[in-house]
């Protein structure tokens, strides 16, 4: 019998670190007299607190620049939470960059030293699909990735290169409205193309599927594996080798990823991919599926979302049309 995993082990070791918490203590800044600098990645939470003491009031003061933010300066800013005694104010960056903020009140940035400059990490980038892309349905029709529901049966590889059909989860990234930097289109000698992330993993080398490299690090001449024109039935029912003629940056809109209840490996613009690594392709193989059975019979789908992908969250929700 297939032993079960407890949702939240599963969870943390498949779903990896997500968006993480950066707390400010705005008091302590004052109280210490000196300018701070912090750290943070898109889609993190940065949150300032700061409580009464001596009854002194504080405010936040988003600077417009670092000329403004090293003059203590208070020009062309954003005022981002008012005067107050003692208050919480949260920001969630959406792009990356350095960050300036300022206490506004009296000589409180000036002579005290209550500023912080929030420098912003892009976040790594979604092993995703451009909306375009397409997979092939369990009745050999093509379904274009911005079009999948969860439930849907697609044609993918199993571990060992075998073609066989999954089911779409409801952990399956869906943002048609998102754009990536820029995608990689991968062309073969059998004549596909697949455009991706960087990030996104392939199944490569002399045997499918269990060796897999990201689309950033493959080289021209590299063995992909991939299905024929109609995605079911190849060379004995099994994904056949071909190799990498030529790589190129390309643009797309969209970011998909159909995560595969049972583990597979989807088929995607006719080409072998898997929607994680290796390790977080084999728990999802071992653990996801009874692991979905169980929060639809105690309708606790949607804490298995956010427990499952936390910051990522935005993605799941574009698929609120599924059929839970």
């Amino acid at each position: 019998m297939r032993s079960l995993l407890p949702t939240s082990v599963f969870c943390l070791l498949l779903a990896g670190a997500k968006a993480a918490d950066v707390a400010i203590d705005w008091t302590a800044i004052y109280d210490n007299g000196g300018p701070q600098t912090a750290t943070a990645t898109v889609g993190d939470t940065v949150t300032f607190t700061w409580s009464e003491k001596d009854g002194k009031i504080h405010n936040i003061y988003k600077n417009a620049n670092k000329v403004d933010y090293d003059a203590c300066a208070k020009t062309d800013g954003t005022m981002e939470a008012p005067d107050a005694t003692s208050g919480t104010w949260s920001w969630t960056p959406d792009a990356a960059g350095t960050f300036y903020f300022i206490c506004e009140v009296g000589s409180h940035c000036s002579s005290s030293g209550q500023k912080v400059a929030v420098t912003v990490s892009a976040a790594a980038s979604d092993p995703c699909f451009p909306s375009s892309a397409t997979v092939i349905l369990a009745d050999g029709s093509s379904k274009r990735v911005d079009a999948l529901l969860e439930g849907d049966e697609i044609v993918a590889a199993a571990a060992d290169g075998t073609l066989t059909t999954d089911t779409v989860s409801l952990l399956s990234i869906a943002q048609p409205e998102a754009h990536a930097a820029f995608f990689l289109s991968l062309t073969s000698a059998a004549n596909t193309s697949l455009t991706l992330t960087p990030e996104h993993h392939v199944p490569v080398g002399p045997s499918c599927c269990s060796t897999l490299k990201q689309a950033k690090d493959l080289q021209v001449g590299d063995t992909l594996w991939v299905a024929n024109a109609n995605g079911r039935t190849s060379t004995n029912g099994r994904a056949t080798s071909t190799s990498v003629t030529a790589i190129s940056k390309s643009q797309g809109h969209g970011l998909h990823s159909p995560v595969l209840t049972r583990g597979g490996f989807p088929v995607v613009d006719g080409v072998v991919t898997s929607f994680d690594s290796i390790e977080k392709v084999t728990l999802a193989k071992h653990g996801l599926e009874p692991l979905i059975t169980a929060c639809k019979a105690t309708n606790m789908c949607e804490q298995f979302r956010a427990l499952f992908l936390a910051g990522d969250r935005k993605y799941v929700d574009a698929l609120r049309r599924l059929r839970l």
